[in-house]
């Protein structure tokens, strides 16, 4: 049921960071008036939020009438909404334990009087427990679930789709990978949400998105209310000579009421493309770095690309010829796809190709990168062999044909989700965010670094592809020219095989 929103009153929303709240006053449309509320007025109120995806104003209310009445249905509401919201998952599970004491079949979930939970409360606590790692808890409330629920039980082929997650936790536990994975920490994590981490083929520059409060609070009172977290921004970082990042940047391009996220950028990085979202819908865009002016107005890529539905996501081949990106448009296999558009002759993007099986699955893929050798995709996907939400998979282009998916092992993955893998040229090192009870923040970024005589990797060919990085340092009290720009020419033909301009920030050159 939706509801008509009369706008009534100031609600304390709690922005979730970390393991405490941060307290907002906002302004939201609620249908209630602006007095006291009885227990069966805030139980209608928040189960009408919970009902309508805004999770992150409902669950206040359902910690205030826990503390007011604690009986199983509230603690299974609160749970559940916790998860549902997918910030601080780890939250749940004391709620979901507390309500799996006393479970009834017979359940009506508006009524305020009703201290039972339902059935659908195993399901819930099994995927608690299946983000926390525990694989034997997880699994015995999955199967709880399976025994009890109806035939016809919407959450029934979740269900299934756990308990095959659980096997491959297991397996791929059982075998790790020999990779060190390091928190990259302050200043690029914050006790806010970071993650999207694009870096420069050089590692000297490093764009991500974040949803923390500015620096100079410009979004103190721009507060997402189905979440209760700030909207997306973008960051970037620049690597200073001593080898640390320096203290992140806002770009200039952001919206202060819409989701703005850099999810690629070209190999010069002059270019990057964004992902925006507006009344719902999202969209691809680019915008290019201009000498002293900074980085132009997004403009969208192209109907080709972008549709009446959502594009998530995109990255950009070396050669800038072909681009990839996330839809889920119809036409596709599953929720989320990966597709690609060609550039044509005039510039412009062809028309979309869906990269059908073995990449895509009836699940949801995301998050591509395409290696600079042009054959090895990194994504994520939660419909291959996933131990759990979203992992990372890479595929190699051979034959003419791209392999089945390898998952990228644990500890890279774990049985929460992980994603947005972006790799070295030299693939010795990887960036990626995940999402987990060890974060500064909800999700943060990671390095993960392979051993040199580690064979779990993906062999990616040096041989159709080299890299040349520099630095360009302008003399004392001046600075970079705008049209300075570094050419690769072939000795023998003196044609131009490379081009790039010098960061004007730091001077690095890719």
């Amino acid at each position: 049921m939706k509801r008509r929103f009369e706008l009534a009153a100031l609600v304390t929303i709690k922005l979730m960071a970390m393991n405490s709240y941060l307290i907002f006053l906002f302004a939201i449309l609620l249908s209630t008036p602006s007095y006291s509320q009885s227990f069966r007025e805030q139980f209608t109120e928040a189960n009408l939020l919970t009902e309508d995806g805004y999770y992150g104003v409902a669950i206040p209310i359902w910690e205030d009438l826990l503390r007011e009445k604690t009986n199983a249905n509230i603690n299974y509401k609160l749970g559940s909404s916790y998860l549902n919201l997918g910030i601080d998952r780890d939250r749940a599970l004391p709620y979901l334990l507390n309500a799996a004491k006393d479970i009834q079949k017979t359940y009506d979930p508006f009524s305020s009087d009703f201290k039972s939970a339902p059935t659908e409360t195993y399901f819930y606590l099994a995927e608690a427990y299946h983000i926390s790692g525990n694989i034997d808890s997880s699994e015995l409330y999955y199967q709880k679930f399976l025994d009890q629920a109806s035939k016809k039980q919407y959450l029934r082929p979740k269900a299934s789709r756990g308990l095959e997650m659980c096997d491959n936790a297991r397996e791929l536990m059982a075998n790790p990978v020999d990779v060190k994975i390091t928190n990259i920490g302050a200043p690029i994590n914050s006790p806010f949400a970071e993650y999207l981490p694009i870096v420069a083929y050089d590692e000297n520059t490093l764009y991500f998105t974040s949803r923390r409060l500015r620096s100079d609070g410009s979004n103190d009172s721009k507060i997402e209310v189905t979440t209760g977290m700030y909207y997306e921004d973008m960051y970037v970082s620049f690597r200073s000579i001593s080898g640390n990042w320096m203290e992140p940047e806002l770009l200039n391009i952001n919206a202060i009421d819409a989701h703005s996220s850099a999810v690629s950028m070209s190999a010069d990085s002059r270019r990057i493309y964004i992902s925006k979202t507006f009344s719902g819908n999202g969209n691809i865009y680019e915008s290019e770095f201009i000498f002293g002016t900074g980085w132009t107005e997004p403009e969208l890529v192209g109907s080709n690309v972008n549709s009446q539905d959502n594009e998530f996501f995109a990255t950009i081949t070396a050669d800038e010829q072909r681009l990839y990106f996330v839809s889920d448009r119809s036409g596709g296999l599953g929720g989320k796809d990966i597709w690609c558009s060609n550039k044509l002759h005039n510039g412009e993007w062809g028309k979309a190709i869906n990269m059908g099986a073995p990449i895509n699955t009836a699940g949801d893929e995301d998050a591509p990168y395409l290696h600079p050798d042009g054959k090895t995709m990194y994504f994520s996907s939660n419909g291959h062999k996933s131990m759990g939400g979203y992992d990372i998979f890479y595929s190699q282009f051979e034959n003419n044909e791209w392999t089945s998916p390898t998952n990228l092992g644990y500890p890279i993955n774990t049985t929460d989700d992980d994603q947005s893998y972006i790799s070295t040229p030299d693939g010795n090192r990887a960036y990626y965010s995940r999402k987990g009870a060890n974060t500064v923040g909800s999700t943060d970024i990671y390095v993960v670094e392979y051993p040199v005589e580690e064979n779990d990797r993906p062999k990616v060919d040096f041989n159709v592809f080299a890299l040349v990085k520099g630095w360009v340092f302008p003399a004392p009290n001046q600075v970079l020219p705008a049209e300075l720009e570094i050419l690769i020419r072939d000795n023998e033909t003196n044609e131009i095989k490379g081009q790039a301009k010098p960061v004007e920030r730091n001077g690095s050159f890719v």
